[in-house]
């Protein structure tokens, strides 16, 4: 039997599938959704086959068994570039996409974690900037603890990250200019006060930033 569900802030096509036990395919066909999928806060989904928590909880383990979660290299690589990101015509360095103290610094965490970027405190709302010229590659929320995430892809194999955002307003395949507002700062993910988790990775690797930032 088919069932409803009110769209919250961070949900997205593939969470809600997964939790229901659906592929993303069946979820985009049962509401007429063409890609790229958009959601609106406050819709009513309709859940094609939402016929009892255990068909569900049995899905959803056999989906985390199958397929283990994506990183952001992971993402970098597969991504499929619809258009080239503009060309270089300086030395390549960074704007920093927010103004704030860096409350996480890049290298090795406790518990022999590793930090692949640098956080950056800052307000909830405070705009997000792209730190160079490039293409969006990705915007999601599907990578554990990043939160709402926007990947994007620069000249020279560069791609720079920026994780647990409340809004995200710019969309996949979009190009962006140096400086231009791509998101609103927030607390997504596992992040434990309003800040922004930034990376730079160079030919799929992660590099500090500070060595990058002007």
């Amino acid at each position: 039997a088919a069932g409803e569900h009110v769209v919250r802030p961070g949900d997205t096509l593939y969470s809600l599938a997964r939790a229901n036990g659906v592929t993303v395919e069946e979820l985009a066909r049962a509401n007429r959704m063409r890609q790229p999928y958009e959601l609106k806060v406050g819709a009513a989904l309709v859940i094609p086959g939402s016929d009892g928590s255990a068909r569900v909880e049995n899905a959803v383990l056999r989906q985390e068994q199958a397929a283990p979660a994506p990183d952001v290299r992971q993402i970098v690589k597969s991504a499929a570039y619809s258009k080239p990101a503009p060309v270089a015509t300086v030395e390549r360095v960074f704007d920093w996409p927010v103004k704030g103290a860096v409350i996480g610094s890049y290298g090795t965490l406790s518990a022999g974690k590793r930090n692949e970027g640098v956080n950056i405190a800052a307000p909830v709302g405070t705009p997000v900037r792209a730190a160079a010229a490039g293409e969006v590659v990705y915007r999601g929320s599907e990578l554990d603890g990043y939160g709402n995430l926007l990947l994007i892809k620069h000249a020279d194999g560069f791609v720079t990250a920026y994780a647990h955002n409340d809004a995200m307003l710019v969309k996949k395949g979009q190009i962006v200019r140096q400086g231009e507002v791509i998101a609103k700062v927030g607390q997504s993910g596992a992040a434990s006060e309003p800040q922004l988790h930034f990376e730079i990775r160079q030919n799929l690797r992660s590099v500090d930033p500070l060595a990058f930032l002007q």
